[in-house]
């Protein structure tokens, strides 16, 4: 919702059911989510999703469709851990990328195997609509199934989000960030609505309201709410290398928090064990080079023997590129480890 202008609300009615309200050119777009942690012996197919625990109504697909209770255009989406068998593949793609029923005779097949395991049509009174529109209209959401890669997918877009506000806090202080987001989830979910009504519901201004006082006042904490660039300015660089360091800062928190990205974790601790292990050199020189040097020729002679390190054979097997080598060295000075400033 940080993210996403056309967001406008969050609902959230009980532990695993999500309403996202949507504005588009045609309107509100109302889509009903359904969370699924379950631990399965299988992956999702169409015999998990139309089994009934407790009778009619009780599935899976049921569930999802009865939420269809409003005159607005509605869509669903089904969010998992595990993945699906071969006869829900086609649900994965996006609505707008995938035929419709008509159009797509493995979507007929698969309308056509629901029916046959309900022994007919579902059809919400309300409505009049089936089996075929939720077909048509669900899309199957895939989620990392390790607890680990889930928070590091959150605090990835995290950083999206602190990007596009331009906003540095502490490592320490974004973790809390993160951690107070998941507790406005938590009691927006959970509080009694007789004795708070309206609870449930997060809207797109007040998120952002919420985010901007939040961090705002966990910057007043900080030392600074930017090190890198107080330490760059107090040497004296340019303003257009500050703002490239700073990108190329954001760019490696960015890919330090995917797991797909070169290496992943294994490349990255590489990368940061052989900076760290240099970076004494760089500080002493600092002081031995500095009759030599001035502030902005010994940034220069930083980031050349930082560029040297991922060429190393420790490293090179994957391929890092330098802009991620010289991002971890401006978390380093951004931690206070480093400064650009030369004695004269």
């Amino acid at each position: 919702m940080l993210l996403r202008e056309d967001l406008e609300e969050i609902w959230f009615e009980t532990h695993d059911d999500i309403t996202l309200l949507w504005h588009g050119q045609a309107g509100i777009r109302v889509e009903f989510v359904q969370v699924k942690s379950n631990n399965l012996s299988s992956r999702w197919s169409v015999k998990s999703i139309t089994h009934r625990d407790n009778g009619p109504g009780s599935s899976l697909l049921e569930k999802s469709l009865f939420q269809y209770r409003c005159k607005e255009a509605s869509t669903f989406r089904i969010v998992t851990a595990y993945d699906v068998h071969a006869d829900l593949e086609l649900l994965k793609l996006e609505i707008s990328s995938r035929p419709c029923i008509n159009d797509s005779d493995n979507l007929k097949a698969l309308v056509t195997k629901i029916k046959q395991r309900f022994g007919g049509d579902i059809v919400v009174p309300e409505s009049g609509i089936g089996v075929d529109f939720w077909v048509d209209n669900c899309r199957w959401d895939k989620r990392p199934d390790d607890i680990v890669q889930v928070e590091n997918h959150n605090k990835l877009l995290s950083e999206q989000v602190f990007k596009s506000k331009r906003v540095n806090l502490v490592p320490e202080h974004r973790d809390e960030l993160y951690m107070k987001l998941l507790f406005l989830v938590k009691e927006a979910s959970s509080k009694n609505l007789t004795t708070f009504p309206g609870c449930y519901k997060i809207t797109r201004r007040y998120l952002n309201d919420w985010f901007d006082k939040t961090q705002l006042l966990l910057s007043n904490y900080s030392r600074s709410d930017n090190p890198l660039r107080d330490k760059m300015q107090a040497a004296g660089l340019p303003d257009p290398l500050v703002l490239t360091a700073e990108d190329l800062h954001w760019r490696y928190r960015e890919a330090r928090l995917d797991p797909d990205y070169y290496g992943g974790p294994t490349a990255f601790k590489r990368l940061e064990d052989e900076v760290m292990s240099f970076l004494p050199k760089l500080q002493s020189y600092q002081y031995s080079l500095s009759g030599s040097f001035d502030s902005l020729q010994f940034h220069k002679f930083c980031i050349d023997e930082v560029y040297k390190i991922i060429e190393k054979d420790r490293l090179s097997e994957f391929s890092l590129p330098e802009h991620i080598a010289a991002g971890f060295f401006y978390q380093v000075t951004n931690r206070c480890l480093m400064r650009f400033t030369v004695n004269s």
